[in-house]
């Protein structure tokens, strides 16, 4: 294609496409009450936001305008790809944890630091209580733990590298499927998808879920089009894949339709060289999931008769609205733009879109509405759009217009949705995680109290601190009152409920010859979630004659709130 806009005289093309993106936000912005995702509403933003947002946006796409004749891009597509994307996911590396589940994740991967992974493999499922988790992602986690240390900042570099690789296999996969310019315009509309920055700094699996089935795709087509060593770089792929989520087993669906693709494609001796591959590397995939399942059958049959009981039915009680996913959470343009590549494809009889297009459909068909469990398929959504952007227009205009939506997928991510990650509860737990470490003394010892009626167990976050604290953290699980049980059968956050206390928070230090002897007079922390909390009468003897230093910011977005207050000598 040439370089000459095909629907419009080429200097309107950018001020058109900036006009439009401008007023996309502010469409937006004014629907924000039809936002009913939880976790980065548009709901949340206010006036003084959106100025803020407009500013930004608008030196974005100036910035964008500047630089647009650079070829540097096209020419390095992978590296530039790799470190846009990774320099952008580092902007919000300050966000807190403010989605529970990662106590959990940060257990599993302590649980490996501590006593190596023999004895995880031996104890999931059994002393490792493991609810509905794989157990790959914690498993990487805790080698990086063990190896480069037990810190945030290495588990966020690793998600976001994880992060940056699926942006350049989105690339990969667009040029082996048709090619450059479709992958490269892919990779940048996956950046076009502002929920994806608040998910990036977090200790859970969706990132690392949604690179490992974006590998899986990439490298079996690779393994059907080259053979060689991408067939067993395949089935180690998707044998991983298969043990990131349980989500993941039927989005692997995509690699029955990948052959069937492939085989109506290809004719001839290529045809049968081709199914061959693709064979091989269902054998090794499946000599790989059966070692590990055979294993543990038993955990996991109980794992999926939780997910067929319990995790099924509520994902139906726990949905967000498809039409506010695929408007707010991903720009609208990316949507619209992927309807149209739809129609053109089948317009065209283009059998390699179903590849790409077959996650989608199937979410629709499962009529799966949570934004947190569809964000895997981001990838191919991305795909879907690129390819329909080089179907309405040549290289420049599209060009431009993903790195607008790239814009203003930054904008709002960072100067919308960052600052009130930066203001939700679990912050309390990042700040006095560093105040515990300016104290004297190697351990603190940690008590919980919950409110009454409270759908969040406050011992998970335990674990959180954890995270954020050097000093060995000595806690004593007593369990607290729980909800009535109709409530806690149906609570999303019912996990909680069914924790065991890792025996490293044990005040017997025996668990590690590396740890120190608990420090009696060292400092007691006690996390708790109802602002008008009062010690009871042990507690406040415990803490009497100390100093204290509390941190209660509140957010106005959920109901449990952490909260923790410090006291030391």
């Amino acid at each position: 294609m040439d370089d000459n806009p095909s629907f419009c005289p080429g200097r309107l093309h950018p001020a058109l496409i900036s006009f439009f993106s401008l007023l996309i936000f502010v469409a937006l912005f004014f629907a924000r009450a039809l936002d009913d995702t939880r976790f980065t509403s548009w709901e949340l933003l206010t006036a003084a936001d959106a100025t803020r947002i407009l500013t930004a946006l608008t030196v974005g796409m100036l910035f964008v305008y500047l630089t647009l004749k650079v070829s540097l891009p096209e020419r390095y597509p992978a590296a530039f790809l790799f470190l846009f994307s990774f320099s952008a996911a580092a902007l919000f590396f300050s966000e807190p944890e403010a989605v529970v589940d990662a106590s959990r994740y940060f257990t599993y991967a302590k649980n490996i630091e501590l006593y190596g992974l023999g004895q995880f493999i031996r104890e999931w499922g059994h002393d490792i209580n493991v609810w509905t988790d794989m157990p790959f992602v914690p498993l990487l986690y805790g080698l990086l733990f063990r190896y480069a240390g037990e810190s945030r900042l290495y588990i966020q570099c690793l998600t976001a590298l994880l992060f940056s690789a699926t942006v350049v296999l989105t690339y990969l996969t667009g040029r082996a499927l048709w090619d450059r310019d479709t992958g490269f315009i892919g990779g940048l509309l996956l950046m076009g998808i502002p929920y994806l920055f608040s998910q990036v700094p977090l200790m859970l699996v969706d990132v690392p879920t949604m690179f490992f089935l974006a590998l899986s795709v990439y490298t079996f087509i690779s393994a059907i089009e080259k053979g060689g060593y991408m067939i067993p770089v395949s089935a180690f792929s998707i044998a991983a894949t298969f043990y990131v989520k349980y989500s993941t087993w039927i989005t692997l669906s995509v690699l029955p339709v990948i052959v069937l693709v492939y085989a109506f494609e290809i004719t001839g001796p290529a045809r049968r060289a081709a199914l061959i591959r693709a064979l091989q590397v269902f054998v090794m995939a499946a000599a790989g999931v059966y070692i590990f399942f055979a294993y543990k059958q038993d955990v996991m049959s109980r794992q999926m008769r939780l997910l067929v009981d319990y995790q099924g039915p509520g994902l139906r009680r726990w949905g967000e609205s498809l039409f506010a996913i695929f408007m707010f959470q991903v720009h609208p343009v990316i949507t619209a733009a992927a309807v149209f590549a739809t129609y053109r494809a089948v317009r065209k009889r283009d059998f390699k879109f179903l590849i790409i297009s077959w996650l989608v459909f199937l979410v629709l068909a499962l009529r799966i509405r949570r934004v947190r469990y569809i964000m895997i398929l981001f990838p191919m959504l991305s795909l879907m759009a690129s390819y329909g952007l080089r179907q309405l227009a040549n290289r420049m205009p599209v060009k431009y217009t993903a790195l607008c939506i790239t814009a203003f997928s930054l904008a709002v991510a960072f100067f919308g949705f960052h600052p009130y990650l930066l203001k939700d509860s679990s912050m309390n737990l990042a700040k006095a995680g560093a105040f515990l470490d300016s104290l004297p003394g190697d351990s603190v010892e940690v008590l919980t109290a919950g409110s009454p009626g409270s759908e969040v167990n406050p011992a998970v976050s335990v674990s959180v601190l954890d995270l954020y604290t050097k000093k060995r953290i000595i806690y004593r699980y007593h369990p607290a009152q729980q909800p009535v049980r109709e409530v806690l059968l149906k609570s999303p956050l019912r996990f909680t409920w069914e924790y065991r206390n890792p025996k490293y928070y044990d005040e017997n230090p025996k668990y590690d010859e590396r740890s120190a002897t608990p420090d009696k007079a060292g400092p007691v922390a006690i996390i708790y979630s109802d602002s008008d909390y009062i010690p009871a009468p042990g507690t406040a003897e415990k803490i009497k004659g100390l100093r204290s230093k509390v941190f209660n910011a509140t957010d106005n977005r959920y109901e449990y709130q952490s909260l923790v207050a410090v006291y030391y000598r």
